[in-house]
């Protein structure tokens, strides 16, 4: 019998998103068990509200709740980090980003309290990152932006991206793997399209290894 090479699929979670949707997981689960109260209530006749039908709406209210509330409960298996052969894919729960080899420059690791100051943020982005401040990301320069600016504004968390360079802070569950996995395939990928590769994606690791 032969037997068959499994791929290495790995992913990496996103911590971020995870953080983000949990935020919202109790409130949705309550407030639609608050309006399926309101609903038995009104149509058992246990109170009378002083408008017609709104049983209905109290109904429909508390279905959308639970709808997002499943979603920020399932959202975060839909966020991660994953190597390709010619690209980085990073999935969210609102986009898929295919970010190809040629661009990346270089990787490195970053503290996470070091790229986003606390005293620069927000109250609720404070209170968003901070579990997250202890951390550390993994940054990836880029030659320039996968996509313009606006949609990834629009489909991806701010943090997400570098303030200070154009690259991504990838805050997942383990940074050594994913840079190490990510350099290898980087620099198989340059070894494949040319004949003097350069190995700039591969410094994060080179820091693991000297350390």
């Amino acid at each position: 019998m032969f037997k068959t090479k499994r791929r290495h699929k790995t992913r990496y979670r996103l911590l971020l998103y995870e953080r983000y949707l949990s935020r919202y997981q109790i409130f949705t689960f309550l407030v639609s068990a608050l309006l399926v109260g309101a609903w038995f209530a009104v149509s058992t006749q246990i109170f009378t509200p002083p408008f017609n039908n709104i049983s209905g709406l109290f109904l429909s209210g508390a279905i959308l709740f639970f709808i997002f509330g499943l979603f920020t409960t399932l959202g975060p298996f839909l966020a991660f980090v994953q190597t390709k052969e010619d690209h980085l894919l990073l999935q969210t729960p609102f986009y898929r980003l295919m970010v190809p080899y040629h661009l990346i420059l270089n990787t490195r690791p970053v503290e996470v309290r070091k790229i986003f100051y606390p005293s620069g943020l927000s109250a609720g982005q404070h209170s968003l990152l901070k579990p997250l401040f202890r951390h550390t990301a993994l940054a990836v320069d880029l030659q320039g932006p996968p996509l313009p600016k606006f949609p990834l504004r629009l489909f991806f968390h701010k943090f997400t991206f570098s303030p200070e360079t154009n690259g991504l802070i990838l805050l997942v569950n383990d940074w050594m793997g994913l840079s190490s996995q990510l350099s290898v395939k980087v620099d198989s990928w340059r070894m494949a399209h040319t004949d003097h590769p350069t190995h700039g994606a591969s410094d994060a690791a080179d820091i693991l290894r000297e350390t």
